[in-house]
Formats: C-alpha cells, sequence, structure tokens
C-alpha cells in the first residue's frame, strides 16, 4: 500500500511539475518587458524616422513638380527655337523691304531736288521774261 502512495505522489509530483512549466511558459511568455520593450521603443523611433522621411520625400516631389511647371521643357524650347527661326526669317524680308524703301526714297529725294532745281530754273526765266 506504500508503494501505492508513493506511485500516487510521483505522478502527483509530475503533473504539477508540467502544470508549472506550462504556467511558467505562458506567463513568462506573454510579459517579457526586457525583450520586447527594447523592440517597442526601437519600432516607435524607426516609425517617427520613417514618418519624418515620408513627409521630406512628399515636399521634395513637390518641389520637382513646381520645377517642371516653371520651368520649360526640351519640347517647349525645341518649339520655340523653331519659331524664332520663322520670326527671324520675316525679320530678315522686313529688313530687306526697309532697305528698298530707303534706296527709293533717296531716289525720290534726288529726284525731288532735282526738279525743284529745274522749277527755280523755270520761275527765274518766267519771271525775267514776264518782267521784261
Amino acid at each position: 500500500m506504500n508503494s501505492n502512495w508513493f506511485e500516487i505522489l510521483i505522478i502527483l509530483f509530475i503533473i504539477v511539475g508540467i502544470g508549472v512549466v506550462l504556467w511558467a511558459t505562458w506567463k513568462g511568455g506573454a510579459a517579457n518587458p526586457v525583450g520586447t520593450g527594447g523592440l517597442d521603443a526601437r519600432q516607435k523611433t524607426f516609425d517617427a524616422e520613417l514618418s519624418g522621411m515620408r513627409s521630406q520625400i512628399d515636399q521634395i516631389e513637390e518641389r520637382v513638380e513646381k520645377m517642371e511647371n516653371h520651368y520649360a521643357k526640351a519640347s517647349d524650347i525645341k518649339r520655340l527655337e523653331k519659331r524664332q527661326e520663322v520670326l527671324d526669317g520675316k525679320l530678315e524680308a522686313v529688313g530687306r523691304d526697309i532697305s528698298a524703301i530707303r534706296e527709293e526714297a533717296a531716289e525720290r529725294g534726288a529726284l525731288a531736288k532735282s526738279t525743284a532745281g529745274q522749277l527755280d530754273r523755270i520761275y527765274k526765266v518766267i519771271v525775267e521774261k514776264g518782267m521784261s
């Protein structure tokens, strides 16, 4: 009978030991302030840094978009260069026209001067004959 009690005590000791181990594992794993506390703090710091980086990236993207809208694009520059070439051609044509007008005005000025001289001579002849 003593061996019966002894066996029951051993079985009871084993069951209680298993229970204590299971309880300690469950409780110890659930509350591990040393291991998870440091990780939690590092994660919060990382999240804060990541949020700061995201806001900086958003600001940079806005600046780039403003720059793209503000400055001329390569296609705009090519279009303006072609338009400038057309305007340069028109300007040269206007310059040639102005030169032709100047030449014509000089010719007309010389003709007017010549005509004025001839009119003076005619006037002198008419006045002299009319006076005599």
